[in-house]
Formats: structure tokens, C-alpha cells, sequence
């Protein structure tokens, strides 16, 4: 697993990461490749639907992590609304801490 180098365990910036795999996947019905958009195409407009995945916590209050990759649709909101006192810049443990360069979703519309 390569970590990215500038990942900050404590405001989970950079939380991505490339793993190297022993043997290559066999793609079936329930495992396929991850679509990515085009180098041209503006992936974090507002309230655009995407898939994310990942194996992080499930739920705010969350202490397990999940052993399958987890996925889920979502839409993305303006860094405006998320750090805003009225979303989750007034609930995070890192108030004012919610940089331009992370992306930020909801469930809802």
C-alpha cells in the first residue's frame, strides 16, 4: 500500500492510497473496474451525483470499520455549505478546518 505522501491522520487530509495487488482481479458481475471521468470533465460541480468507496467509519459516532469495501452515491455540496455553522464546520472536531482541495458530499440532494 502506498500512502499519499502528504496524508494528515488527523484532518484525514490526502486519505487516498494505491495498493499493489499479489495476482490480477478477476472482474465479474460484482467486481469491476472503478469508472473515473474524463481529464476535461469537472467531477466536483455542485450537486453532481458520484460514487464513492472506501473501508472508513460507517456512521458519526462509527468505532468499527467495515471488512468489504463499502460504496455509496452521493452528491457534492459547495465547500461554502459544508464548513458553514449550519453543516459540518460546526460539528467537526476541526472547525474551520475544511480545506478548498477536499471534496465534500452528502446524501442528500
Amino acid at each position: 500500500m502506498i500512502k499519499h505522501p502528504s496524508y494528515d491522520s488527523y484532518t484525514m487530509a490526502n486519505d487516498i492510497c494505491l495498493l499493489y495487488l499479489a495476482e490480477p482481479i478477476s472482474y465479474d458481475e460484482y467486481v469491476t473496474p472503478a469508472c473515473l471521468p474524463a481529464a476535461n470533465e469537472n467531477m466536483l460541480e455542485t450537486g453532481r451525483s458520484c460514487w464513492v468507496a472506501g473501508w472508513g467509519f460507517t456512521g458519526y459516532e462509527s468505532e468499527a470499520l467495515p471488512e468489504a469495501l463499502q460504496q455509496l452515491n452521493v452528491n457534492v455540496v459547495s465547500h461554502n455549505f459544508c464548513s458553514g455553522e449550519h453543516s459540518y464546520g460546526k460539528y467537526s472536531y476541526m472547525p474551520g478546518k475544511i480545506s478548498t482541495f477536499m471534496m465534500i458530499f452528502t446524501l442528500e440532494p
